[in-house]
């Protein structure tokens, strides 16, 4: 699963995005299309890839995006 989390230049996430689950083999080389909305205030972002059960992926257990958030909350798409 591939995760993109954009941040403000606060350091606070604003916004992040969790593709569905590729399967992917050790070693194997694989290109990933995926469309992604670029929040307002992002100033920088950060891509990782993820197993779905890693701590790190939120799933949704993440607030709705759009909602209205503090900043230090994720959000999931």
């Amino acid at each position: 699963m591939v995760s993109i989390a954009f941040y403000d230049d606060r350091d606070r996430a604003v916004w992040k995005v969790e593709s569905r689950l590729f399967e992917v083999d050790p070693g194997e080389r694989r290109d990933l299309d995926l469309t992604v909305y670029i929040p307002e205030g992002a100033a920088y972002y950060a891509v990782g890839a993820f197993e779905p059960d890693d701590p790190a992926a939120v799933g949704g257990d993440a607030p709705t995006p759009g909602r209205e958030s503090d900043g230090d909350a994720s959000y999931v798409d």
